[in-house]
């Protein structure tokens, strides 16, 4: 495990950052074709809506460990 630091962006609004324990693979054939998955550890931090009508997935931010405002120009 390695500790790490993943940031999202809402655009033009806020940078929010959460402080995870990365687990790492050894690179192989095997595994390149694997999609990167969000863990729980994340998304039970955010509230999700989901609107098969409109097609949307939203996320909201609940909680976060870090948050950098984005000066607007």
């Amino acid at each position: 495990l390695e500790a790490a630091i993943i940031l999202f962006s809402d655009p033009g609004q806020a940078v929010y950052g959460y402080e995870i324990d990365l687990e790492i693979c050894a690179p192989s054939p095997d595994i390149m074709d694997v999609p990167s998955l969000l863990g729980r550890d994340i998304l039970n931090r955010w509230r999700m809506i989901y609107s098969p009508t409109r097609n949307r997935l939203l996320f909201g931010v609940l909680s976060t460990d870090v948050v950098l405002p984005v000066q607007g120009n």
